[in-house]
């Protein structure tokens, strides 16, 4: 029973790991007030509290971005002296199987960027999502709440009133508005007119003429004005986009192709251009994670030359291992790597050496010390068979031999005085005889 749960509890991780994918986030920032693309703005993807991962906005005003599926995340839009504001992207329910081999799910995110005012109430814009994205089940481009955006869009337009009516300049917004928004109906941008009315109420809500050619903008979206007379300009200007795009591609600029793709959709909703977009999102990353892997390599290896230099060989054979995940089987950090390790084994022989040597040295002093000069000498001898020019042994050696030298020398001058007296004794036994002869006489 309990090996089985431990499968099961395995083969969970792995079903789970495989239907597991990426979701592209990409982002793109602007200035609410000038319309112009917003650098420097940092994005932060939050997994509860956690931080997953962050990017900062370009000049170009995007930043892209990667999380792994299957969860829910918080995505932060923030940049000194504005306001915060952020999106709920919901990965946790993206079915692998319905993507069908298509490309990584995308959010696409286009977010106002607007300055702090002190007397200005931001607090619905901070503690609210712009929209909630999502997928849908059909297209990787994850859809999005258009009610919670729109209403999300109108309390923005409530609060930059808000931030100009503290400013005082009321009436200059309001005609400022409302010549913006002519200027884009004389266009027959109608819908971009409607929009601008819309801010124009913000300051004077009750304005009989904003509150007209608001009701006169709405007939004309929906009778289909737009599509009536533009239709024919707007697909014209999306082929341009296109093919300008198609040139930036051919050149590899692939931000600015990117750029120009998100231009003519704006004109026209184009699923080839969409797949484009992610195509090229792909390659980014794909050159982005070959340069970081290519200044790793190059950092690594710089990094275990030096410290090959200081013979800190298996530090070094750690960097030559980083250089190669970076640059799999790559052959000169291959080459590098055999040579550090066969020095570590070389190293590791004559560590051996040199503990055998000190214990030979340790056991050769006590019988030194006792004055064993024979077996003292053997040890020494042993000694030196590991490292053969160590000093101390040698020299202990010299003091042997001479020591063993002084005991021959004794031994032989013994031998001599022993071989005396036998050779002595003969001849006072006779003189004993003799003495002893007197005696009797």
């Amino acid at each position: 029973m309990k090996h089985f749960l431990l499968l099961f509890f395995f083969l969970s991780i792995y079903l789970s790991n495989i239907c597991q994918v990426q979701v592209d986030i990409d982002v793109m920032a602007k200035d609410l007030k000038l319309g112009k693309k917003e650098a420097g703005v940092t994005v932060r993807v939050y997994d509860g509290s956690k931080v997953v991962t962050s990017g900062v906005t370009a000049a170009s005003g995007k930043a892209l971005l990667s999380v792994p599926s299957e969860k829910t995340y918080k995505v932060e839009f923030s940049k000194p002296g504005k306001v915060t504001r952020f999106a709920t992207l919901n990965a946790g329910k993206i079915d692998v199987e319905l993507l069908q081999g298509a490309s990584n799910p995308l959010m696409y995110v286009e977010v106002s960027i607007f300055d702090e005012s002190p007397n200005v109430d931001f607090s619905y814009i901070k503690n609210n999502a712009i929209s909630e994205f999502y997928f849908d089940g059909k297209n990787p481009k994850l859809a999005f709440n258009p009610t919670t955006a729109a209403k999300m869009e109108k309390e923005v337009q409530k609060a930059m009133a808000s931030a100009e009516n503290a400013s005082g300049n009321v009436e200059a917004q309001f005609q400022a508005k409302m010549s913006e928004a002519e200027a884009l109906a004389t266009q027959k941008k109608y819908t971009e007119a409607a929009k601008k009315f819309e801010q124009a109420l913000q300051f004077k809500p009750t304005d009989k003429v904003a509150n007209k050619r608001l009701a006169d903008m709405d007939a004309l979206i929906k009778a289909d004005k737009v599509t009536q007379i533009d239709g024919q300009a707007l697909n014209g200007e999306f082929e341009n986009l296109v093919k300008a795009a198609e040139i930036l591609k051919s050149q590899k600029k692939w931000q600015e192709a990117i750029d120009k793709y998100e231009e003519a959709l704006e004109k026209k909703d184009d699923q080839a251009v969409s797949d484009e977009i992610d195509d090229l999102m792909l390659i980014i990353k794909k050159e982005k994670k070959e340069k970081e892997n290519e200044t790793t390599y190059a950092n690594s290896m710089t990094a275990a030359e030096a410290l090959m230099k200081q013979k800190s060989y298996q530090a070094a054979k750690d960097q030559y291992i980083i250089a190669l995940k970076a640059k799999p089987a790559d052959p000169i950090a291959t080459k590098k790597k055999s040579e550090v390790e066969a020095l570590l084994d070389a190293s590791k022989g004559e560590e051996e050496k040199k503990k055998n040597y000190e214990l030979a040295v340790a056991a050769a002093n006590v019988l030194f010390n006792a004055q064993n000069w024979n077996d003292a000498k053997v040890k020494y001898e042993e000694a030196l068979s590991y490292q053969p020019l160590a000093s101390y042994a040698i020299g202990q050696l010299t003091i042997i031999k001479a020591k063993l030298e002084e005991v021959e020398k004794e031994k032989q001058k013994v031998q001599q005085i022993s071989s005396l007296i036998a050779e002595a004794k003969p001849f006072l036994g006779f003189e004993e005889a003799a003495g002893e002869g007197k005696n009797l006489a």
